[in-house]
C-alpha cells in the first residue's frame, strides 16, 4: 500500500461528505491497521498520512439570563437538576452520567463532588482527559441534590438505572432549548 492509494482513499471520503474530523479518525483507524501489519512483517513500510485540518469549534456558552430561562422552562425535576448541576460545575455530560452518590459530599465543609469517571456510549470509564478533580458544591445547588430522589447508585441514571446516553441528554436539551426560545447547545 503506497501514500497514492492512501490518497484516493482520502479523495473517495471527500466525494462522501464526511466532516473532517470523522476522515481524519478513519485515517487513523487506517494508519493503527498498517502499523500492526507493518510490525507482525505482512507489509513493507506504512506510508505517510496527510491529515484533513480540523476547523476551529466554536463554543457557545449561554448567558445567565439564557441559563435561567433554561432552568424555567425546564419542568422536569431530573432534567432541571442534570441542568442546573452543568450550568454550576461546568462538567462534561460523561462525567455528570458516570457520577455516582459515593462521590457526593454534600454533608462537608465545603460541600464537595469528586469527578473521577466519565461515561461514553454508556459505558462509566476514565474522564475524557484521565484526570480526576474536585469541585465545590454551590449552596443551590447543595439543597437540590439533598432533595434528589436516590433511586441508584448513579446520581442521574437513565432507563435500567445504567448509564445515561449521551442522546437521552442533548434531546432533552434541545427540546427545553426551544421552549425556553433559546438556540440550542
Amino acid at each position: 500500500i503506497r501514500a497514492s492509494h492512501v490518497a484516493a482513499f482520502l479523495a473517495h471520503l471527500h466525494g462522501r461528505t464526511l466532516k473532517e474530523k470523522t476522515i481524519n479518525n478513519i485515517l487513523s483507524t487506517l494508519r493503527t491497521c498498517l502499523t500492526s501489519a507493518y510490525d507482525w512483517e505482512l507489509i513493507m513500510g506504512v506510508p505517510r498520512f496527510h491529515w484533513m485540518k480540523i476547523p476551529d469549534h466554536e463554543i457557545r456558552v449561554l448567558t445567565d439570563a439564557e441559563a435561567q430561562r433554561l432552568l424555567d422552562a425546564t419542568d422536569d425535576p431530573f432534567w432541571k437538576t442534570v441542568f442546573l448541576f452543568f450550568l454550576h460545575l461546568g462538567v462534561r455530560f460523561g462525567e455528570a452520567a458516570a457520577l455516582q452518590w459515593s462521590e457526593v459530599d454534600l454533608e462537608g465543609m465545603p460541600p464537595l463532588v469528586h469527578i473521577n469517571w466519565g461515561a461514553s456510549r454508556g459505558i462509566r470509564g476514565p474522564t475524557k482527559t484521565g484526570s480526576h478533580r474536585t469541585l465545590k458544591l454551590s449552596g443551590p445547588l447543595v439543597s437540590v441534590l439533598r432533595s434528589f430522589p436516590r433511586t441508584a447508585a448513579l446520581v442521574f441514571p437513565g432507563p435500567g438505572e445504567q448509564v445515561m446516553n449521551p442522546a437521552s441528554k442533548m434531546k432533552a436539551l434541545h427540546a427545553y432549548c426551544r421552549k425556553a426560545g433559546i438556540e440550542p447547545i
